[in-house]
């Protein structure tokens, strides 16, 4: 069941398409007659074709070039003289060992509340455990899969 509203818009709908296409068609005729879009692609090539000659003219390009080269050269002798490369690379260490040695002293501070040293060593303790048990199932494991490992090589030289 059709709404008043569809009814509408799919009696509009088509007419939309056809009048969509007669404008298409115009604007292109319309193009065609005054030429436009051939007078933009020439004005566009004209004007990429000035800027070249002025770049060629002024050396613009080598200009912009030569002065980055110019600038990277005096921040190297900035940093060259000043040493800042160094300064900030040994800032950098100063601020990674104090934070290291914080980190050690807060640590420390840390284990000394009896109720941290007691989890941190239950936790050690666990995982001791763990190991003690897992180690030598691995062990096993190991020794199981190089005994396979050893009968298909075996399998496979017989059947050569």
């Amino acid at each position: 069941p059709q709404t008043p509203i569809t009814s509408f818009l799919s009696s509009i709908l088509p007419s939309g398409y056809l009048i969509e296409n007669k404008i298409y068609t115009k604007e292109k005729k319309f193009d065609k007659q005054q030429k436009i879009s051939k007078k933009v692609i020439l004005t566009a090539d004209v004007a990429i074709n000035k800027a070249q000659e002025l770049n060629t003219q002024y050396q613009v390009t080598d200009t912009i070039e030569g002065l980055g080269s110019q600038v990277a050269t005096k921040a190297k002798q900035v940093d060259e003289n000043l040493h800042l490369t160094d300064k900030v690379a040994s800032a950098y260490r100063t601020v990674y060992i104090t934070l290291d040695a914080g980190v050690n002293v807060a640590q420390a501070k840390a284990m000394e509340n009896p109720i941290i040293q007691q989890t941190v060593e239950k936790i050690n303790s666990a995982t001791q455990e763990v190991v003690t048990v897992v180690t030598p199932a691995a062990v096993s494991l190991r020794a199981g899969f190089e005994g396979i490992k050893s009968q298909s090589l075996e399998k496979i030289e017989r059947s050569s």
